[in-house]
């Protein structure tokens, strides 16, 4: 299936058939086409925090605890999450290749579907639940301007239309996504204006907390928030610049500045708005707030704008992700189109009003799911294989990663134990989850997986299997 042409580097050009196991999707970015800088990943960052789902977990945490705490609370959980995407990430800046790809290392070729699936299941509930916040929207606009009440209807076309934009394809997508954003924070800093033009500083941080929560679940539900994106960061910093050196910070430069930036103040800025607009209308529902907040023509682009931002988020973070994991699991008989519309219609299926009447035990289950993963990769990726990876022989249905039928047992081992232990202590979820998944797939990979099936990069000095370190790329090619 893989062939190496002239010679036996382990950068020599590889020509790959298209197969189960070898897809264009897949194949390793090369550096000259690694065009995403600091200032356009940070802005796609504030894209991901612009979106009604963060005001939803404002509007949680404002019910559950003390304005000062929930603040806290965001800061330090969005902080400490750098340190888990920008490790993750260097996966994507070394190698080029993505989530799908790299899972096969630590999870086995097959092994690689479970959390596959799991990470598009995810993605698939946050599709249903941003599409009917923007079917709200919708209602509210109906409903005011038309007196017609269809909430349920608005549901099943906004999310058909999603779809339809994610199996256009990457650039369709591009040109909502450049709207999208920019006019939903635009529209939050008028929100923030009128809200405390109306009322005060002291009556927002004077907040009165109806359902009182431990602190400890606010600092886990926003570290949950990111648990899907955190796994499937490679997808994105596989396309980021890259600086060819053996320096993490130097290689990593871009990435760690847009996610310093990004994730803590995105999301410190949009949760503060889910807060204020909880605080001064009573609405937990954001589309409600907003709607309390506002009147007239304002009322429509405000919604409008709405809509737009749901549309952006949903269609990048949750259902074209989910696609490409659809079409990893089906490939090649789940075209990435077809991924679309099967995660799509599933996510439609989801029952997103019951998710959102118990967000803060939704996002810490999530958390417990996907945590260990985070921890396995870590663990692998840095510890087990010093970041030194046989890329071509994620293709090969032959290669070492194959393991126990295609099942790396550590793994799977590691993922059980921190799930269960994360459901078990939910208020902690993610904080153990994450730990207890790098620490026992580390000692199970230690003491037994290396030991029964060879990795040639884990017993001896492998430093050619680096590649942005080196300078070089996994030349990879795909034959029509």
């Amino acid at each position: 299936m893989a062939n190496k042409q002239n010679g036996s580097s382990e950068h020599d050009s590889i020509r790959l058939r298209p197969s189960r196991l070898a897809r264009e999707e897949i194949v390793p970015v090369k550096a000259r086409d690694r065009n995403i800088r600091w200032l356009p990943f940070t802005a796609i960052w504030f894209t991901m925090t612009a979106q009604m789902g963060v005001f939803a977990l404002g509007a949680s945490m404002a019910e559950a605890m003390p304005t000062m705490e929930a603040i806290l609370a965001v800061i330090i959980a969005n902080v400490a999450m750098i340190f888990v995407l920008v490790p993750i990430g260097d996966i994507g800046i070394e190698h080029g290749i993505n989530f799908a790809g790299y899972l096969r290392v630590p999870f086995g070729l097959k092994g690689s579907y479970l959390p596959l699936a799991l990470r598009a299941m995810a993605g698939i509930a946050w599709f249903g639940i941003q599409t009917y916040l923007g079917a709200t929207a919708i209602e509210e606009v109906t409903t005011t301007f038309f007196d017609f009440s269809a909430v349920y209807l608005w549901y099943g076309i906004f999310g058909a239309l999603q779809i339809a934009i994610v199996a256009a394809g990457l650039e369709t997508i591009k040109k909502v996504v450049n709207v999208a954003a920019p006019a939903l924070g635009v529209l939050s800093i008028v929100l923030l204006y009128i809200m405390f033009s109306e009322g005060s500083f002291e009556e927002f941080f004077d907040n009165k907390v109806v359902d009182p929560q431990p602190f400890i679940v606010g600092v886990v539900s926003n570290l949950s928030y990111w648990a899907t994106v955190a796994i499937n960061l490679p997808d994105f910093t596989r396309n980021v610049k890259a600086s060819p050196s053996s320096r993490f910070m130097k290689r990593n430069k871009h990435s760690i500045i847009a996610q310093l930036i990004g994730v803590p103040l995105g999301m410190l800025f949009f949760t503060v708005v889910g807060m204020a607009g909880f605080v001064f209308t009573g609405e937990s529902n954001p589309v409600l707030a907003i709607a309390a907040l506002v009147g007239g023509a304002f009322l429509l682009l405000a919604l409008g704008v709405v809509i737009l931002a749901q549309l952006s988020t949903n269609i990048t973070a949750n259902l074209f992700a989910s696609a490409y994991a659809a079409n990893a699991i089906g490939s090649p008989k789940i075209s990435y189109s077809a991924g679309a519309v099967i995660t799509g219609v599933l996510g439609l299926l989801t029952f997103p009003w019951l998710l959102l009447e118990f967000f803060l035990t939704y996002l810490p289950v999530v958390g417990a799911a996907l945590a260990p993963i985070a921890g396995i990769m870590i663990a692998d990726y840095y510890l087990v294989r010093k970041r030194l990876i046989r890329v071509p022989e994620i293709f090969d249905p032959r290669s070492g990663y194959n393991y126990w039928r295609g099942v790396n047992p550590a793994s799977f081992i590691a993922w059980i134990i921190g799930a269960v232990a994360g459901i078990a202590l939910l208020d902690y979820s993610f904080i153990v989850a994450l730990p207890l998944g790098f620490g026992v797939y580390y000692l199970l990979m230690r003491l037994w997986i290396n030991k029964q099936y060879e990795q040639p990069e884990i017993t001896g000095d492998q430093k050619q299997l680096l590649a942005t370190s080196n300078g070089k790329d996994w030349e990879v090619v795909m034959e029509k």
